[in-house]
């Protein structure tokens, strides 16, 4: 959610949301840094193994996201105000997630 719609859900303009929550423009700012590293790292390695929107990887774990969410499809979600952007983030990092465990390799044991 964002914070517009966030503070709609409370009946409060976005200032007076912040101020309510105690969330400052350097949050936003450092939260927003975050969010584009994690882009950024996630879209590498999904061009770097074809992980695309056609592929069959990001369609099922489009269909389980979706269906885990009460969701049919994403027009569906959209009327619930659910974004593409959101739930292609989500899809993104839980294929690469998956991608990431399948393909570990361990090189020494963890230290007990």
């Amino acid at each position: 959610l964002s914070l517009e719609s966030t503070a709609t859900m409370y009946g409060m303009d976005t200032e007076s949301y912040m101020e309510a929550a105690g969330i400052t423009d350097a949050d936003i700012m450092s939260a927003a840094k975050g969010t584009l590293r994690n882009l950024l790292v996630l879209e590498y390695i999904c061009d770097k193994e074809g992980m695309t929107q056609e592929s069959q990887a990001y369609q099922d774990m489009q269909t389980e996201i979706l269906g885990y969410n009460g969701f049919t499809s994403m027009e569906e979600a959209e009327l619930y105000g659910i974004t593409k952007w959101n739930v292609d983030f989500v899809v993104k990092y839980n294929v690469v997630l998956a991608f990431v465990i399948d393909n570990a390799v361990v090189t020494e044991s963890a230290v007990e």
